[in-house]
């Protein structure tokens, strides 16, 4: 991707909220408290009128919920930056005020979490939709294109990224906007490309039942493809192949699919052009082009 991205706000199709590109440093405002809640971990900073600071990670399992978790944090802040309002992105579907966590035990009402941190406004978003409204904001510098081929300007975008769980999400051009899309995708059920692959989901299912794409692509599904394999050349490339050029398929990203990397902003993450998820990846690509 030569140039960045520059798409219009987005809608949120279920409230009708609109997203500005960068609501959170509009104008010389106060401090906001900014957080990436995964199931596993929690990412947390203060954007300030210089940028992000008192950037920090806390394992989850440390606090009993999240309010516990971000009092604790506030009381580290100095006075001066002290947040007044913020933005919240958490590994769940947020469909009103009272949130549950997917793979992490914990529960919170938006407006008591508002209320106890005296935030206003508070915006709590799903994880996935906050990294397709972050996607207008990437550089040159911050993507590498994996093939060939050109990425549609204004086109159809879609994310997808492992960790805890399997997260999607993506932007859909609206009327001269983008709009990002939410779901649960990571849900789906896997499907088999070959034999090995066959073999691989029957010890799964023995295990849980139905497989889903997050029981395989994830980090405990990494863990259960070793236990699974015992030692032979691990399957779990091909799986996320597939799975991403079939979610490509879904949601026609022809402005490019994106792998996002929590932890790593400011790294250069090494790329294997030709590796087995890529080849199968090509693979789903091309027979689409040709049905």
């Amino acid at each position: 991707m030569d140039q960045p991205i520059s798409w219009p706000a987005g809608v949120d199709p279920r409230s009708g909220s609109v997203y500005l590109a960068n609501p959170m440093t509009s104008k010389a405002e106060s401090p906001a408290l900014i957080a990436d809640v995964g199931g596993t971990y929690t990412r947390l900073g203060i954007l300030t009128a210089a940028g992000p600071a008192h950037v920090k990670v806390g394992e989850n399992a440390a606090s009993a919920n999240l309010i516990v978790l971000l009092e604790s944090y506030l009381q580290t802040v100095p006075a001066s930056d002290h947040p007044t309002r913020g933005a919240i992105a958490v590994a769940s579907p947020v469909t009103g005020d009272w949130v549950e966590m997917t793979n992490l035990n914990w529960r919170f009402s938006i407006t008591d979490l508002k209320s106890r941190l005296k935030l206003d406004p508070l915006r709590v978003i799903n994880d996935f939709m906050a990294l397709a409204l972050a996607l207008p904001h990437l550089t040159a510098d911050a993507v590498v294109q994996i093939g060939g081929g050109k990425a549609a300007r204004g086109g159809a975008v879609a994310v997808v990224g492992p960790g805890t769980g399997l997260g999607v999400s993506g932007l859909l051009p609206c009327d001269g906007a983008h709009v990002p899309i939410t779901g649960e995708g990571g849900h789906v059920s896997l499907a088999a490309h070959d034999e090995e692959e066959d073999r691989v989901l029957e010890w799964f299912r023995r295990r849980y039942g139905r497989v889903s794409a997050e029981r395989v692509l994830s980090g405990q599904g990494l863990v259960d493809l070793y236990h699974c394999l015992c030692g032979r050349p691990l399957a779990g490339g091909p799986f996320r192949g597939s799975y991403t050029g079939n979610f490509f398929l879904f949601s026609w990203g022809n402005s490019g699919r994106y792998r996002p990397h929590p932890g790593r902003a400011g790294r250069r993450v090494p790329c294997r052009r030709h590796s087995a998820p890529r080849a199968r990846y090509a693979c789903i690509l091309t027979v689409s082009r040709a049905v």
